[in-house]
């Protein structure tokens, strides 16, 4: 028998296991996340740390809009996630902002401005348009060539 027993969470086709918490913390952050507590207060209740609350939800399938979608969560902001995220585009390629600049300015998470770049790239490769992008990325490179 191992000196720390492993809890097993089970959610579903999901599981977490883990040596270092408890069954019953687990379930507790679980419980709060359905019930819509941000990660911060999750991690005060139950003494798990923030990082992991949130590995916790994405290993048993809870993070993003928790299955609630994002109307739901677009009714109870009151603001339109699209238009955000799009503005979001247009600050990080155009304006060069940095993705936590954008975040502050726009009142939403630094990861919400990356889940939006990367989703627009991903659209754009499809539509093979990825130029604007590919200049934010590779700004100084290009710059260097043209230089020469």
């Amino acid at each position: 028998m191992y000196a720390n027993a492993t809890a097993v969470y089970r959610l579903g086709d999901y599981v977490y296991w883990s040596r270092t918490y408890s069954w019953g913390a687990i379930h507790k952050a679980v419980e709060l996340r359905r019930e819509g507590v941000p990660g911060e207060e999750v991690a005060e209740a139950t003494g798990i740390p923030r990082s992991v609350v949130w590995t916790i939800w994405r290993r048993l399938g809870l993070s993003g809009t928790a299955g609630r979608g994002r109307r739901a969560r677009e009714r109870e902001t009151g603001r339109d996630h699209g238009a955000l995220a799009a503005e979001a585009v247009r600050l990080y390629c155009e304006e060069r902002v940095s993705t936590v600049e954008a975040g502050r300015l726009l009142g939403v998470s630094d990861e919400f401005v990356r889940r939006a770049v990367l989703a627009a790239n991903r659209r754009m490769r499809t539509r093979g348009e990825a130029n604007r992008l590919r200049a934010r990325q590779q700004g100084t490179r290009a710059e260097t060539r043209r230089a020469r």
